[in-house]
């Protein structure tokens, strides 16, 4: 019988462009991540007579992917440019042109989460989500506060892939095993 893990913190976190397989590394400064499945809801259908059920047709709920939203601790334009759909110029970040729908590349998120066995860190659990498609990130400008976008998805993937991986590793990627 295999035991649950326990499962702590953001430790890791990439976003790479599916079509520049360019890779950004967020780090640990992305905090929160919450993740909705995406249903196409079943029914119920049911043949009544008066007091009697004489038949039920059901379907299930099938998942089709993920709604993700991630909160990253700092100001990363490189990841603004490809979630928002916008483009970097220099050190100028050119948003998308208003009223106008611009074509965004999708891109892969891959989370990383500590195995916790009490205070140690046994092992990681990998998220990942393919295909992802940004939408317009939501900040707030407050005196005193920083300033932390918060970046909206939704992985649908292909035909025949799974909406989600999780696999179990013993390292971060770009580290050495001692």
């Amino acid at each position: 019988m295999a035991l649950g893990k326990s499962l702590v913190n953001v430790v890791k976190c990439l976003v790479t462009n599916e079509k520049t397989k360019e890779v950004f590394d967020i780090g640990d400064t992305a905090s929160d991540i919450d993740v909705e499945p995406i249903l196409s809801a079943g029914k119920r259908d049911i043949l009544r007579v008066k007091n009697k059920i004489l038949g039920i047709n059901e379907t299930e709920d099938i998942v089709i992917g993920y709604k993700l939203k991630l909160k990253d601790n700092t100001f990363n334009i490189d990841v603004i440019a490809l979630v928002d759909g916008g483009t970097i110029s220099g050190s100028h970040y050119i948003s998308i042109p208003a009223g106008q729908v611009v074509e965004k590349d999708l891109f892969t998120l891959t989370v990383y989460t500590e195995e916790k066995d009490y205070s140690r860190t046994t092992g990681y659990t990998v998220f990942t989500w393919k295909h992802c498609k940004g939408k317009v990130p939501k900040y707030k400008i407050k005196d005193g506060d920083f300033i932390v976008p918060e970046f909206e998805a939704e992985s649908i993937p292909f035909r025949g892939e799974t909406a989600v991986d999780i696999d179990s590793v013993t390292t971060l990627p770009g580290t050495v095993t001692p």
